[in-house]
């Protein structure tokens, strides 16, 4: 559907910018635009598809960080055993579990 859209779109753009079409075919290609999409059902249907891409993007979203947090358990149980020792400490006198970044730029001002 999306494919077929593009193609009628591309073609009545191509028409337009395209060719010395007149001004009567114009006004007649943008007056069926203006009550395409004016139509109820289209924009009920518009309406819809962004409902449901938002609700898709949202649990994308939540899928996304059940999965990193799963991957995390999963490496610190295979893992936590080998990196128990290592050092914590943060380079360029940072804080711990800090950064550079963190600091008030406008402290020494």
């Amino acid at each position: 559907m999306k494919a077929k859209i593009s193609f009628v779109s591309g073609m009545v753009l191509g028409l337009l910018a395209g060719s010395k079409i007149g001004p009567r075919l114009y006004e007649r290609v943008s007056a069926a635009v203006s009550s395409l999409a004016a139509d109820p059902r289209v924009r009920h249907g518009a309406s819809n598809a962004g409902d449901r891409a938002a609700h898709v993007a949202k649990n994308a979203g939540m899928s996304a960080a059940q999965q990193v947090r799963h991957a995390s358990e999963v490496v610190t149980h295979r893992f936590g055993d080998r990196f128990n020792s290592v050092s914590h400490s943060a380079p360029n006198g940072a804080k711990h579990g800090g950064s550079r970044f963190d600091e008030d730029p406008l402290a020494d001002q």
